[in-house]
């Protein structure tokens, strides 16, 4: 039994469907496609859609999409999210995770949390599959992704794109998509993550995908109408009449991606540049997940619960601002604590203050980030504080100098000015 209306978003789509099944040609109708026709009209709010998604500061977004069936990107790499989120530096990186509405369904909503367990807690972002992916795509400034047409939208957005995973063994090879798993850049899991997605970059000529992307939707502009044209014959056994205008596109709500508290611990490496600023790197550690190549020192939250990692880290920040004991005697129990080898403690004292403990000298600093003029008020991330005055000492600078003349805290394109106080002297 055929359908009334068979709609297809491109002529060429009923070329095919002729080569398939012949009789179903005479219900095709062309309708565009409304649902890149809404990602087109959004575009504007890409700015809205990267705050939703807490991507600012410098940060850039990484959406990874998966469709569903063993030929998908977690189908043949289910370790590809934990792998890019623990590969990228996080003051400069955010990634996101887009799945098939297939996907949720097999494994149930429980099952697909649980099993992104790890991946979230060291800052993986998760879209529901209810709403999300398509304000994530206009967000994103790459995609990691696979055959699915989250991935194909982004193609049409000219986003930076490499497949890591094509699905050609199970699509109709004339069709734009398996074209355009031919064409489209690769990532190679195993290999250096974060300079193929630099490299990629550099590289980036989206014309090269944009003639197929064309071949998969066209009518743009019309797709409204087209559906009304295609609908309301049916609607109209009810009396309901064709409305006189053509439908406008809403935009797509604002993504609210499921998220955790973040990571707790980081592996941190930096340097104190020539113009005495000092630029830090930090990656996740995913829980319980061995360092198989150490790649600095160790930094964790007071919110991290495995003993290893806050045995053997140098800083230590706590990042609840309504905490017990008061800031200066917990940064004394932690920097005296003989079983531990902090170098740096710090207490966050609001979004811009924060109080150090050095465990060289003893010495007690209260930082803050002033507002620089015309400028949001910047955030002063405690743990990323701390890993810088740790870099700044271990390079043989002094506190002294921090108190002279600050420090600029650079995390890639970010910049923030710091400055120290001492505490007061009191007056016998």
């Amino acid at each position: 039994m055929l359908p009334a209306v068979i709609g297809v978003s491109h002529a060429d789509q009923i070329g095919r469907l002729r080569q398939i099944c012949p009789r179903a040609v005479p219900r095709a109708q062309l309708i565009g496609d409304y649902c890149w026709e809404r990602i087109t009209h959004s575009l504007g709010r890409r700015d809205l859609y990267r705050a939703g998604m807490g991507v600012g500061a410098g940060r850039r977004l990484v959406v990874i999409n998966s469709t569903w069936s063993e030929h998908s990107l977690l189908g043949r790499h289910p370790d590809l999210p934990l792998k890019l989120v623990t590969a990228l530096p996080a003051d400069e990186f955010a990634v996101a995770l887009v799945l098939h509405p297939n996907v949720w369904i097999r494994h149930s909503r429980q099952r697909v949390f649980a099993r992104l367990r790890r991946e979230m807690d060291a800052g993986l972002l998760v879209l529901p599959p209810e709403e999300g992916w398509r304000a994530a795509l206009i967000a994103s400034d790459w995609v990691v992704g696979d055959h699915g047409s989250t991935t194909f939208y982004a193609a049409g957005l000219e986003r930076v794109l490499l497949l890591a995973a094509t699905g050609l063994d199970e699509l109709d090879p004339a069709s734009p998509t398996a074209d355009f798993g031919r064409n489209a850049e690769r990532l190679d899991p195993d290999g250096d993550l974060l300079d193929q997605l630099l490299t990629a970059a550099e590289k980036h000529a989206p014309e090269s995908l944009q003639e197929i992307f064309d071949r998969q939707v066209g009518m743009r502009g019309t797709a409204g109408r087209r559906h009304q044209e295609a609908m309301y014959p049916f609607f109209a056994r009810r009396n309901i009449p064709l409305p006189t205008d053509p439908p406008e596109p809403d935009p797509v709500p604002v993504p609210r991606p499921e998220r955790t508290s973040g990571p707790t611990t980081y592996e941190v490496a930096g340097e104190v540049l020539p113009d005495d600023s000092v630029a830090l790197r930090r990656w996740p550690v995913a829980a319980r997940r061995p360092i198989e190549e150490p790649r600095g020192f160790l930094a964790v939250t007071d919110l991290e619960v495995y003993s290893v990692w806050k045995a053997t880290a140098a800083v230590l920040a706590r990042t609840v601002l309504d905490a017990e004991p008061a800031p200066a005697d917990w940064l004394h129990d932690h920097i005296q604590d003989s079983s531990s080898g902090l170098d740096v403690a710090v207490v966050a004292l609001g979004d811009d203050r924060a109080l150090l403990l050095l465990r060289r000298g003893g010495v007690l600093l209260e930082a803050h980030a002033p507002q620089p003029w015309g400028e949001p008020r910047p955030r002063l991330d405690p743990l990323l504080l701390g890993a810088a005055v740790n870099v700044w000492l271990t390079a043989a600078r002094t506190a002294d100098e921090l108190t002279t003349r600050g420090l600029v805290v650079r995390t890639g394109s970010r910049a923030v000015k710091v400055s120290f106080t001492a505490p007061p002297r009191v007056r016998p």
